[in-house]
């Protein structure tokens, strides 16, 4: 199952700034998890940097206040981002992802332009696809089609949660609780939080 950039941008374009920034953090929740097992596995600094990103998009969401975060820039944040090239752990290019999300949500906040969400969504995108490509390609999945589809499920299951993202958001402005409520209810009762593309099909 795919899904093209384009289908996510036609639906952010549709959604008011703070929405589009909505999207964001679920993109940087779902990218965290991976991100803090790459630290786990090889010591890499710039869990502060990270979490002073998650912290700038959640101020900014329900402050509704824009504008450069005082604590930190992007450029700041990319400092943190690992290099490919000095670790071998599975999950160093999602880590690198991660990074990279975060870089654009703070550039987003600091001028809301589409186009760092835009680019956020392709980054996880490709961390997704990457990550099941991965597991399918690890030694002993072969032509066990069990494996293979508990993994490609699990593919559908991240892209689709992205697609349930866009029409929560374009459907929250209807409810009378503020977004970053609601948003922040979704984020606990769907565990954002947990590593899904590590697992395998019993």
């Amino acid at each position: 199952m795919d899904y093209d950039i384009a289908q996510f941008e036609e639906k952010l374009i549709e959604l008011s700034d703070l929405e589009r920034l909505g999207f964001g953090i679920c993109l940087l929740e779902r990218a965290l998890p991976m991100f803090y097992a790459f630290q786990a596995e090889t010591n890499h600094a710039g869990m502060g940097e990270v979490m002073a990103s998650l912290a700038a998009c959640w101020k900014t969401m329900e402050e509704g206040r824009w504008g450069e975060p005082a604590f930190l820039t992007s450029n700041e944040c990319e400092k943190v981002m690992p290099d490919s090239e000095d670790y071998d752990s599975f999950y160093t290019s999602a880590a690198l992802d991660a990074v990279d999300i975060c870089c654009s949500l703070l550039d987003f906040i600091h001028a809301k332009d589409i186009t760092s969400i835009v680019a956020a969504t392709q980054v996880q995108l490709d961390t997704i696809n990457l990550a099941t490509q991965r597991l399918l390609d690890e030694d002993g999945v072969g032509e066990d089609h069990r494996l293979i589809q508990g993994t490609t499920s699990l593919l559908s299951l991240e892209l689709n949660r992205m697609q349930d993202d866009l029409f929560f958001l374009a459907a929250s402005s209807a409810q009378s609780e503020p977004l970053a409520s609601q948003l922040r209810r979704r984020v606990l009762e769907l565990n954002y939080r947990q590593i899904e593309l590590i697992r395998r099909a019993e």
